[in-house]
């Protein structure tokens, strides 16, 4: 895989005109754009939003920061998508819950698991909880 630089242009654009990250909602840690052409050569370009500073407050991860993505994670993400075709990954930070989790803390309350749910397993709860409503 190659890097092309006009991928960062584009993918800043893209970024910057994110209304999450305009209004502080979430930060960009890593950014992995793919694209396959016709004849299912990749090129790839990894960028992040943190600065020096931030990337050196991340400790033994600061080194590795534009590595967060493991190869072989790129490597299948690109052999998922077709020839002719662009995907990206994205590592965010949410940046709205770092308000909520300092109030949480300073209320004596310890952090014990974080995640997301996945969008099948949303929609899923969504459905179970239409049907409990339209028995009740």
């Amino acid at each position: 895989m190659q890097n092309n630089s006009s991928f960062l242009s584009t993918s800043l654009t893209v970024y910057k005109n994110s209304t999450a990250s305009e209004k502080g909602i979430i930060r960009v840690v890593d950014l992995c754009v793919l694209k396959k052409d016709e004849q299912g050569n990749v090129t790839a370009l990894e960028l992040s939003e943190l600065s020096g500073e931030e990337a050196a407050e991340l400790g033994p991860l600061a080194g590795n920061l534009l590595g967060l993505f493991a190869q072989d994670d790129i490597e299948q993400a690109a052999a998922n998508i077709p020839n002719n075709s662009a995907a990206g990954l994205l590592l965010i930070e949410q940046t709205w819950a770092i308000g909520l989790r300092g109030a949480i803390k300073n209320a004596g309350g310890i952090p014990v698991a974080g995640g997301l749910v996945a969008p099948d397993v949303l929609q899923e709860l969504e459905e179970e909880l239409e049907m409990a409503k339209q028995h009740a």
